[in-house]
This record gives structure tokens, C-alpha cells and sequence, in this order.
């Protein structure tokens, strides 16, 4: 979601945008997993959180507040993150991956995508500038 502050307001409009991989038809996110046990009840939870790094070029234009992605990882980083035993540094080196901007789009949708017809489908809105 980009979010746009009109002048001399503190409110921010957000904006939905659909990213992809140029040439990709699925991509991977870098997260961490973990088991949890609620100690009063014996309830077992699994829980993750996706991974987010520096925006990128693009990224830094839709996440403009906060300037920040997910991070998205290649398919041998990918690879090296679910299948191979690393060190930490490792670990900080892959999570800080920026993908680059080049191989990635963002196209605005419209904000009523989770009831639409097609949620996917581009939606322009005058007052956003172009990325």
C-alpha cells in the first residue's frame, strides 16, 4: 500500500498495488517459522513473520512512508534459505536482499479488490502519480 498525504493534512490515503515479477509467475518471500505453546492452556500455535528489508527503487515509491519490503528472494537464495544450515551473518546477508527494481511492477488496484470481480485488474486513480 502506498499511502499519499495531501498538504497541510496528517492523514494519509492508501492505495493497494498488485507487485510482481517481471517474467515470474510466483516468487519467494524470506521468513522466519516457529512453534509457539501458550504455557497456561498446552495450546500449540505455529507462527511466522515475512522478512522485510530496505525498499528498493520501486518498493520505495509504493511502501513511500516507511520505505521498506518484503524481502523477496531469488529461487538459489530461496534454495539456501529453507534447505541449507547457515550462519548468522548468512542469515542477515539473505534477509537484507533487495531484489532488484528492474525485474519487478507494481500496478495500483482498486481499493474494493477483496469484493471484486476481478481483484487483480489495474485501477488508476488521478490523483496518484506514476510510477
Amino acid at each position: 500500500m502506498a499511502a499519499l498525504q495531501t498538504r497541510g493534512s496528517k492523514k494519509s490515503i492508501s492505495y493497494p498495488y498488485r507487485i510482481e515479477l517481471i517474467n515470474k509467475d510466483y516468487f519467494y518471500f524470506a521468513g522466519i517459522w516457529q512453534q509457539w505453546t501458550d504455557k497456561e492452556t498446552g495450546e500449540t500455535m505455529d507462527t511466522f513473520a515475512i522478512i522485510t528489508t530496505k525498499a528498493n527503487e520501486l518498493m520505495e515509491k509504493v511502501h513511500n512512508t516507511k520505505k521498506r519490503m518484503s524481502t523477496i528472494l531469488t529461487e538459489n537464495l530461496a534454495w539456501e534459505w529453507i534447505m541449507c544450515d547457515i550462519s548468522e551473518d548468512r542469515i542477515r546477508e539473505i534477509a537484507s536482499f533487495q531484489h532488484p527494481f528492474e525485474k519487478m511492477s507494481a500496478l495500483t488496484i482498486d481499493r474494493n479488490f477483496k469484493t471484486s470481480n476481478n481483484p487483480l485488474k489495474g485501477f488508476e486513480y488521478a490523483e496518484l502519480p506514476t510510477l
